[in-house]
């Protein structure tokens, strides 16, 4: 099986998950594949809105918030 998700493009099935190719992400400031394990073929839109605003943070983003995490 094969799906394409906004942002990540093709995903490929192996193993019970679905594998993309290494996708920037600018908040990590590298490349990262995405595994993504689902239980059906079609992809929930929350899914693709949490990929899109992920991969739309930047470093600042994670700057923000290791102070309060670190404290928490």
């Amino acid at each position: 099986m094969s799906v394409a998700i906004e942002g990540l493009g093709q995903l490929v099935e192996r193993d019970g998950m679905l594998l993309s190719e290494p996708v920037r992400v600018d908040a990590l400031g590298r490349a990262v594949r995405f595994e993504i394990e689902l239980q059906k073929s079609d992809v929930p839109e929350a899914l693709v809105r949490c990929i899109k605003a992920f991969l739309g943070l930047t470093p600042a983003v994670l700057d923000d918030a290791s102070e309060p995490v670190f404290a928490y």
